[in-house]
Order: C-alpha cells, then structure tokens, then sequence
C-alpha cells in the first residue's frame, strides 16, 4: 500500500530522513508541530515538499493530558509505594516514582490524542510515519509517541524505523553510587550535607555559594542525567554490575520483578506492541532496581550520620530514596527549585522546606496533596522600577514553540494573535518586543511566521530577560504559562496572560503567578481588548498597573536573601 505523504511526528525522524531520504524522494512531508519544523528547516531538508498542518487544540486537551497522567502516575507509585513498605519496612516510601511516571504518560496521551486529532482533520487515506526502536526515557523521544499515535486510526502506519533518538543514553541506565567510597569517606570525616541538584541551570552559582558557605563538609551524589556538579566532594557513579555483591542484594533483585509485574500491567492499556510494551517496562523498572540499590546503599552508608540534604524538585530517579532516608535517619531537607518555584509533588513533607523565588508563592504539595513548608528567597537583587505613566513598549513573551511532545503548540492562533496585536501597536504608535524563548526558539519557523527577521528575535532573546522587562511597560505572556512572568512583575511591568487553550493553573503545569487577582488572563480577544483601552487611557493603565504592584508587593513581605535558615548549632 503507498503512502500519499510522510508525517514527521517527532525530531528524531527528521534526523533519521535527513540520513536516508532516498526512500521518500518527492512525497510530501506532513508536520504538526512547529519545532520539528524548525528541525528540518536546521537539516536542509526540501522546504518545497513541507506541509505544516495545524490542528485545532483549543479548550481542554492540555488539561485533560495532565490530569489523566497525574492521575495514572499516582496509581502506579502507589502500587510500587506498597511493594516497597512490604520488602523494606516503615518508612516514607511514596514519591519515588511520579515525576518519571507523569511525564512518561503526558508524553503518551498527548501522543494518542494529537492522532486523534490528526485523523478528524487529515484528508490523506494513507500516511507513513518513521518510528524509532527505542524506548521512552523521561519526555524523550521514543516509540511510544509513534505507536500511541498510530493506534488512533487505521490510516497510518510505519513505512521506515531507526535504532537512535534525542537524548537516548542507554549508558546512563544502570548506574549507583560508588557505597565502598563513599563509606570510606564518611568514616574519616562527617557529612554535614547530602547534596543532590540534578537539572538546575539559572540560579547554580548562587547555590554553590550558599551550600558551601552552610556546609563546609558536604556530600554531593551526582546523577546521571542533567548532572550540574557543584564541587569536588562527589560520589562517582558505578555500574550496578561493578558493584561489590554485598550493596545488591535480594531485596532490590526481587523488587525489580515486581515492579517490572505492575508496570506491565499498568502500561497494557495503552495497546503498545508486546515487544514494545516489554521493552518499555523492563527499562522502567531497571529505574527502580536502581533506586532500590541506591536506597539500602545510602542506608548503610549514612547510618551514623544526620546530615542535611540539600535536593531540588525536578526527579531524575534518585530523590525519592533519598526524601526516605532523610525521614528515617531524621534529617532536615531543602528542596531546591528547577526553574524559580517547586514545580513538581514532593515525596513527602517531614522536616521539609520548599525554597522558591520570592514572588511566586507557590502552593507546594506531596504526592498525598499535603502542605510543603515554603521558603522565599531572593535568588538576585531586586531591579530598580522606573516610573511608568502609560504604555510605550509592549513585549509579546513566548514561552516555546516547540513542545517536546509533551504539549501542543497552538501555533495558528500564536500566529494570529501576533498579526492583531502588531496591527494595534502600529495604530496607537506603541513599540513591539517579541521575545522568544532561547533554548527553544525555533527561530526559523517563527521569523517566517510573525514576519519578523531573525536578526530581531535573536537581538532580543540574546538579551537578558531582566533588561526586557525593564524597558517594557506591557507584557503579554501567550500560551504555556512561564517562569519568565516574574521578572516582568519585579520590574513594575503590567502582566497579562493570553491563551486559546485551558491550561492546569497550578504549580504542577504552569507558574502560579498567574492566578493573582490582578493578572487578567484570558482568550487572545479579550486580552486584546484590554490591551486597546489601556493605550487609549493612560489612568486606567495607571491604576491597573498600581493594583498589580502592590497584591505582587504582598507577596515579597516574607522574603529572605540566605536559601538555609541559620543553623542553631551555630546560633548557639
């Protein structure tokens, strides 16, 4: 049966066409998300032959994704929360599995439903997709997101496959801590702190220097994914297969066969292949064999220890262990944000402090939907306001246009919301900023599409976020909540928030700043709307503006400069 065209669904299979395209020459080549557009703009591909195809979004699909998967990861870590209370005692066992169980089904249901999607809006009888042969690591790339898309209608089907994908990095799987060294180490000096911050970039100076100046005597267990070294007193890495045969024991044997049991049968539902659905699970629960080998590794090593842990929000298989330990040796536990505030359900809340960035105040949770202490910090010094009188410069803040699979960008109506608002801009002599995000710019397809030059959006997203806030007087924060929004905000700058889709406005999806009062967010109309009478009316921008300053100024009351409150020992 011949295909009438080829959908390029994820990057990998723009890298994979890109290395054989012989066997596609002249069919045409189907996409529906923006930055695997941008991919092939990146790999040369025959622009000629691109048919960008935008599907309807709007309303609940981001909602629904979200809730459906947090709901399906807290089934299975509370199925594996049970099997570990059984094999390893008393304890804070919960948590050690959502983050890597949430982002693995978002990833998949927005898969199924963007096929979905794609099948009540596609006129091709017969469309080929490439499908990689390897599984689905965090959000990454994988065969889940092709398989889950192509059980949604009988019209498409793989006509190629490849053995690689972003971010596959089959060397990482398998890996502990090195228990014998880091015995040995604890044996001749004390740790004072346990430190794990894995995947944290924008604040990472300011934490080395806190951490160091509280814990002269700290342990850092590195991970092996995102690791962002913080000195030299690190635990190396080891394969679970060089490690003496005391740290691995029946115990974590036993819990892998049955966790790699529940995780088959939790991942059933989904109709993947059975050689697919093996392969995924017995990756996953390698992921908690390992965990279990971390636990009674680290158990052992700290026995005589009670040291602080210092851990950040953002999982990558190893915090849930150690939020058990803390608890069961009675130490105290920081979580340091990912990206600004807690952004994820903790393990739990004994003894447990949320550090976040003064400003958002977040309402942290555990995985039990319990109350997280908050710290707020001022994580860099506060900006000076200038006075602003009325609207001159008004910054359009694009969170992404590429969504990792794990969100659909609604490029057509970012498109046409631009088009209006540049259009109201012009008319009222008001100065426009779009500013994308840079380690997600898709540049290309967005200068083609906003009809900006690169040159522009590279200008202005090469400039520090804080100097962009500073100058502007409006900003319309479009789509996916962001971080960003804060610096807006510390800057005095009015804040909106624009969006076609329903977003789940809680710290687990988006940034809460925009549940203020006095953040109006809405569909683009009405934002548009509000925009034009604030630059015909100075005192309503006025009064607007001043309204927002002070419930954002409330939330600053509490704020300290130190990440650690002082030690009492110290105090003492």
């Amino acid at each position: 049966m011949t295909t009438q065209a080829l959908l390029l669904l994820q990057r990998s299979d723009v890298v994979a066409l890109s290395r054989n395209p012989r066997p596609y020459e002249g069919q045409k080549l189907l996409f529906i998300d923006p930055g695997v557009v941008d991919e092939a703009v990146h790999l040369k591909l025959d622009l000629a032959r691109v048919d960008y195809r935008g599907i309807d979004t709007a309303g609940h699909l981001q909602a629904r994704v979200h809730a459906e998967a947090t709901a399906r990861a807290h089934r299975i870590d509370q199925r594996l929360t049970l099997e570990r209370e059984r094999l390893f005692g008393k304890g804070q066992f919960q948590g050690w599995d959502m983050l890597l169980f949430r982002f693995f089904y978002i990833r998949a249901l927005m898969a199924r439903r963007l096929g979905e999607a794609a099948d009540a809006t596609f006129g091709e009888t017969s469309v080929g997709l490439l499908r990689t042969e390897v599984p689905q690591q965090f959000y990454f790339d994988s065969f889940v997101s092709t398989d889950l898309f192509m059980g949604s209608s009988s019209r498409w089907r793989v006509v190629g496959s490849y053995d690689d994908a972003y971010n596959w990095t089959p060397k990482a799987r398998g890996l502990s801590f090195d228990f014998a060294r880091l015995e040995d180490h604890l044996s001749a000096q004390a740790a004072s702190a346990v430190v794990h911050v894995p995947t944290v970039v924008d604040h990472i100076a300011h934490y080395r220097a806190e951490i160091a100046e509280r814990f002269p005597q700290y342990i850092e267990v590195p991970s092996a994914f995102w690791d962002m070294p913080l000195g030299t007193q690190r635990v190396p890495l080891l394969p679970v297969a060089e490690l003496p045969a005391a740290y691995v024991n029946e115990l974590s044997l036993t819990y892998r066969e049955r966790a790699r049991h529940i995780i088959e049968a939790e991942l059933r539902e989904l109709q993947l292949p059975a050689h697919a659905l093996r392969l995924q699970a017995d990756l996953m629960a390698e992921t908690c064999f390992v965990q279990a080998v971390n636990y009674q590794g680290l158990k052992q090593a700290l026995r005589r220890q009670k040291p602080h842990f210092v851990l950040t929000d953002h999982d990558t298989g190893v915090c849930g262990p150690l939020f058990t330990i803390a608890e069961q040796l009675g130490s105290d536990i920081t979580v340091l944000p990912h990206s600004s505030y807690p952004a994820q359900l903790l393990p739990h809340s004994v003894r447990v402090t949320a550090v976040e960035r003064e400003g958002f105040a977040t309402p942290a949770r555990t995985v039990y939907n319990e109350r997280v202490a908050t710290r707020p910090v001022r994580l860099r010094p506060a900006p000076a306001r200038r006075e602003r009188t009325r609207a001159r410069i008004v910054c359009l803040l694009l969170n992404t246009l590429f969504g990792h699979g794990i969100l659909h960008i609604d490029f057509g109506n970012t498109v046409k919301f631009h088009r209006a608002l540049a259009a109201m801009c012009q008319r009222a002599g008001v100065h426009l900023i779009v500013r994308l995000k840079p380690n997600n710019s898709t540049l290309a397809i967005a200068s083609g599409s906003l009809e900006i030059p690169a040159q522009t959006l590279h200008r202005d997203f090469e400039r520090p976020l804080a100097e962009v806030a500073a100058e502007s007087d409006v900003c319309i924060s479009y789509g996916e909540p962001t971080t960003a929004c804060i610096d807006f905000l510390e800057a005095g700058c009015f804040l909106m928030h624009a969006a076609e889709q329903c977003w789940p406005a809680d710290y687990l999806s988006a940034a809460d700043i925009i549940n203020m009062k006095t953040v109006p967010s809405a569909g683009g109309e009405e934002i548009l709307a509000a925009l034009e009478r604030m630059l015909a009316d100075e005192a309503h921008y006025a009064q607007r503006l001043q309204r927002q300053a002070t419930e954002y100024g409330h939330r600053l009351d509490n704020a300290t400069s130190r990440i650690f409150a002082q030690d009492p020992r110290a105090a003492a």
